[in-house]
């Protein structure tokens, strides 16, 4: 009898460690994960202790060793990135529910579309420049960042001369949705040039917000690949697996630019 209890505790020792131990990694993965989060440590540290039960504040307050006016911070924090539900028992008295981490991804989508917006202002801020100003850059990356600044243009208005198969039509497919889905969600309209070789899968939403017209196939074959204009810059876009750059930024011949292809763009076929 002595010989299986001492089996049966021995197993039960053996259990709990193991027990014991996973909730010390699913703990420190869970404070990493909200470290990540930008969760503050005070926060992190109410979260995890209010976790698979109610308390109020002074059950917070006897249990760690944060001042008072730092767990009440904390939990309203939490309370504001949906983390922690607050139930109210009297005028004074809130009972505190933490909520699953995946609550978690509200905040942080809604925080992603706030700084999305600011991104907009801060480009919509940049002073227009009056002098000449150019940039040479080489490889998929630098070429792919001078975009950026095409794709938060303050005009939200491209005027574009492209080939069907130009340098971004042979970039990775993960830039080339990532290039769609921004210019789609920043609404950018655009007057095109393309060239008239072979068929282009465009719906008529796209149609609208490009407004294509074709140039004739022995002035296609002179395109060297995309020219881009926005705001008051030049955009030049050639080759494919490394392609290269030249970004030129100046007010008048961005605007003598737009006169010429306007011109261009009005006296040929839709």
């Amino acid at each position: 009898m002595t010989r299986i209890l001492n089996t049966i505790f021995l197993y039960m020792s053996s259990l709990y460690n193991h027990v014991f131990t996973l909730i010390i990694i699913y703990m420190n993965t869970l404070d990493k994960l909200l470290k990540k989060a930008d969760v503050s440590h005070a926060e992190r540290v109410v979260y995890q202790a209010g976790l698979g039960r109610e308390c109020k504040t002074i059950d917070f307050v006897r249990e760690l060793t944060l001042p008072r006016s730092t767990i009440t911070n904390a939990l309203k924090g939490l309370q504001e990135c949906g983390l922690c539900k607050a139930e109210p028992v009297n005028k004074r008295t809130f009972v505190y529910t933490m909520l699953p981490v995946e609550q978690l991804n509200t905040f942080l989508s809604q925080k992603a579309s706030g700084l999305s917006a600011l991104m907009d202002e801060i480009s919509g801020f940049t002073m227009p420049r009056s002098d000449l100003s150019t940039t040479q850059v080489e490889g998929q990356d630098a070429v792919q960042a001078v975009l950026e600044l095409a794709l938060h243009c303050k005009t939200r208005r491209w005027q574009i001369i492209a080939t069907k198969h130009n340098p971004i039509k042979c970039m990775p497919p993960e830039y080339q949705r990532y290039f769609k889905k921004v210019r789609a969600r920043r609404q950018i309209e655009s007057t095109s040039l393309w060239d008239d070789t072979g068929k282009r899968d465009v719906g008529l939403h796209d149609l609208l917000m490009r407004k294509p017209r074709y140039v004739p196939k022995n002035v296609a074959a002179k395109i060297p690949g995309l020219l881009l204009a926005f705001d008051d810059s030049l955009l030049l876009i050639e080759g494919t697996n490394s392609p290269s750059a030249v970004l030129i930024e100046n007010r008048a011949i961005a605007q003598t630019f737009t006169i010429i292809f306007e011109m261009a763009w009005r006296f040929v076929k839709p």
